[in-house]
């Protein structure tokens, strides 16, 4: 019988960026039971004492720098991705939130580590390290679509009479990037800040370019605001919508509940399969 221990060590000595390989997906006795224990969107890892996924989830803005004391940003507060980090860890799920500029902070849990970034580059790295290692990624931070190509880092640029004109670059596509190293048993699950008219047709064609598993469908004026009306898509076309408007913390649970629930059926129909 191949065991949880005998898998995971292969999954994580292979787990190296540009080459990630799951050998969870192998087997169809992984498990006493008969069940693979790294299945769908509840990412079991069919270890004593450990229940549900292991997510990771990004908050917040970033901050790109002109020179070495302005920076170009954007008005996202943070709170969405803190409320999910906190749904998430409450659940005893172990949870990391890679948090940017913020002044927020999550509630302690013994269940949640918390790590900071600034810049896109910053937050590209730490995905880097830490998707191997996790199950979910709630992709929840608000990141500059575009940054300065020549910053001035170490030094204050000068006011003149001239005009100043900034040459911007893009920045890397993050969830791209995840995408082409993620094992199968992971699941990605982005967020689409849309003006409300074209919120639904801008949120399937990011679901479907970045191959998402999953996407949180919001407009515009739920940023930097302590309430959220929500679509949640999956890529398998079921949807759903809140009732109205909920806090962030309501929406976040509204969110980790369904994508809970879609494991859950997930794991049935594994189930049925391998009957």
């Amino acid at each position: 019988m191949v065991t949880y221990d005998d898998v995971w060590s292969r999954v994580v000595t292979c787990g190296q960026m540009g080459g990630v390989m799951s050998f969870a997906m192998q087997s169809d006795s992984m498990t006493d039971s008969g069940e693979n224990p790294v299945r769908g969107f509840l990412g079991q890892r069919g270890q004593p004492g450990r229940s549900g996924p292991r997510v990771l989830i990004t908050a917040g803005p970033t901050h790109e720098p002109i020179d070495s004391v302005r920076y170009l940003a954007n008005r996202s507060s943070g709170k969405m991705g803190v409320a999910l980090a906190e749904a998430s860890s409450a659940r005893g799920w172990t949870t990391t939130l890679l948090l940017g500029p913020s002044a927020l902070r999550p509630a302690t849990s013994s269940s949640l580590t918390v790590e900071r970034f600034r810049t896109t580059s910053d937050l590209q790295q730490l995905l880097r390290e830490h998707w191997p290692r996790h199950d979910w990624l709630i992709m929840a931070a608000a990141v500059a679509d575009y940054r300065p190509k020549h910053p001035s880092t170490e030094t204050k640029l000068r006011r003149t009479s001239s005009d100043l004109a900034l040459e911007l670059e893009p920045t890397p596509d993050l969830l791209a990037e995840l995408a082409a190293i993620s094992r199968p048993d992971q699941r990605r699950i982005g967020f689409a800040l849309e003006p409300a008219r074209d919120l639904i047709r801008r949120a399937e064609e990011k679901l479907a370019r970045k191959h998402l598993d999953a996407i949180v469908a919001n407009p515009i004026e739920t940023m930097d605001s302590d309430r959220i009306t929500a679509h949640l898509l999956f890529a398998d076309g079921s949807r759903f919508e809140t009732a109205g408007s909920l806090s962030k913390a309501e929406g976040a649970e509204w969110v980790i509940e369904r994508v809970e629930e879609k494991g859950r059926e997930e794991g049935r129909e594994s189930n049925e399969v391998t009957k």
